[in-house]
């Protein structure tokens, strides 16, 4: 067995803090993480070399997902940031949601768009991503956020339509992992409570680590906490201690130190 730190953490709100750049190398840096997933990265080539040298990276993947960040003016997407190789990146794009939202709305990729991206390393395959939040979720930032009310129900989905969204997830890591004969580990924002009670078949091999956890807080939202991201690991893994980084940003910094039984 090997042990790892992985790490997960939405920095979308990065951009609207002047010492944001500073404070977030700072938490990078304390987290020592062997990878670090991050969604809603701003593209900026300057801050991707920060992240470099800060954190003692090797190599990184970035995926651009959004020319328009929800009424930002804003290149965002997902990365991967590791201190070994990375190989072989797979971007993979949800289907059910987009069906729904350009029968409804037209083009949604100028809007918010949602990808996940896998990468392999040498002995593990890891997982990031951004999953659409459900109605369930937008209906609150209503109030927290009155003025991005047609931008929210423009792109979030039906409770029926993300179930079927985290199937499609799940059908597809399931694959993923048939063909890299690698242990996979997916650390995203799944915008959801327990993405795993979506994915029946996927529950019955894995894991989240962070499961009932709160990992977005009350003060960036809607008043309380709640989970929104997490790290999925195979049922044989252990996870030797885990943490959740609070911070001022909308979603905490969550990382694990795992144990991770070998692939064949």
């Amino acid at each position: 067995m090997k042990t790892i730190r992985i790490a997960t953490w939405n920095v979308g709100s990065v951009h609207e803090d002047k010492r944001s750049a500073e404070q977030f190398l700072s938490i990078i840096k304390q987290i020592g993480a062997d990878i670090f997933c991050l969604q809603e990265l701003p593209e900026d080539q300057a801050l991707f070399e920060s992240i470099l040298t800060t954190g003692g990276f090797k190599d990184y993947y970035f995926k651009l997902c959004s020319k328009s960040h929800v009424g930002l003016q804003l290149n965002m997407g997902i990365a991967i940031f590791s201190k070994e190789c990375i190989s072989n990146p797979i971007i993979y794009k949800p289907v059910k949601p987009y069906e729904t939202l350009t029968e409804y709305h037209g083009n949604v990729e100028s809007l918010h768009d949602k990808y996940f991206l896998a990468v392999e390393l040498e002995d593990e395959v890891i997982v990031s991503g951004h999953g659409f939040p459900s109605v369930r979720y937008c209906s609150p930032k209503y109030q927290y956020r009155p003025e991005m009310k047609k931008d929210w129900q423009r792109y979030c989905v039906t409770q029926e339509d993300y179930a079927a969204t985290l199937v499609d997830i799940q059908n597809w890591l399931i694959a993923l992992s048939g063909s890299i004969r690698k242990p996979l580990i997916a650390a995203a924002d799944f915008n959801v409570d327990d993405p795993l009670d979506q994915m029946p078949i996927l529950k019955k091999a894995y894991y989240d680590v962070f499961s009932g956890e709160k990992t977005r807080p009350s003060k960036q939202n809607y008043g309380f906490e709640y989970k929104s991201d997490g790290i999925l690991v195979p049922q044989e893994t252990i996870t030797v201690q885990k943490c959740i980084l609070k911070n001022d940003y909308d979603h905490y910094a969550l990382y694990a130190d795992l144990s991770i039984v070998d692939g064949e």
